[in-house]
């Protein structure tokens, strides 16, 4: 690291330095360029937020989830004054996925939120947060390298887009309410739209659609969230 080279205070190059970050690389909003704390954590998050390039050529799934039952929860907390956003729910659903998928990061891994327009945030140990730690989580943001990646694009109606993030990434668009059937008739559901990017090199086509069942039969199941 150059960080001797920076024009920085001693604070500002101790948080550099844990975070693995050359203060060189960093542009300065203070006066004269002087480096800031929060020039650091932007560094940081630009950092997570950066598509990262891949040796071989990335795959993807597009998949769907049934939210219905997740959304009556969320409308129950809210009516108690607590609130918890779906990403939330998103966030400790992979979370509790990735146990049972190493190859995608499995347990433990450090997850980045990208929320337009808000910072990108990177959330530890969601797998052991229950969902007001998971919020409070993603209002501070870990300072961290992330194993994982949730675009929370919601506003983006329909399925097809592709992550543009570090791999593994998980694209959620906009839900929708349509009729789907339950074994005797329709009834209205709200789907969300899922889509997974991963390393082909990494991540074979088999293990990356099991990881999408499995993550759409979790939020579709929202007491194995609460559990």
């Amino acid at each position: 690291m150059t960080d001797g080279l920076a024009y920085a205070g001693p604070g500002v190059r101790r948080l550099a330095r844990e975070l693995g970050v050359d203060l060189a690389q960093v542009s300065g909003s203070g006066v004269a360029g002087r480096v800031q704390v929060e020039d650091v954590h932007r560094h940081v998050r630009a950092a997570v937020a950066r598509p990262m390039a891949v040796a071989a050529a990335p795959g993807h799934a597009l998949g769907e989830a049934d939210i219905t039952g997740l959304e009556e929860m969320r409308a129950r907390f809210l009516a108690r004054g607590v609130a918890v956003s779906r990403t939330c729910f998103l966030v400790k659903a992979v979370a509790m996925t990735l146990r049972d998928f190493p190859a995608l990061g499995g347990a433990g891994c450090a997850i980045a939120v990208i929320a337009p327009p808000g910072a990108p945030v990177v959330i530890q140990d969601a797998g052991r947060k229950g969902l007001a730690g998971i919020a409070e989580a993603m209002a501070a943001g870990d300072q961290v390298a992330a194993g994982f990646t949730i675009l929370a694009l919601e506003r983006l109606g329909g399925l097809g887009f592709t992550p543009d993030a570090a791999l593994p990434a998980l694209g959620v668009a906009e839900a929708n309410i349509r009729p789907v059937w339950d074994g005797q008739g329709f009834a209205p559901r709200l789907m969300l739209p899922l889509s997974l990017s991963w390393d082909r090199g990494v991540v074979d086509a088999a293990e990356a659609g099991r990881f999408l069942a499995q993550l759409a039969g979790v939020l579709g199941d929202i007491t194995q969230i609460l559990l």
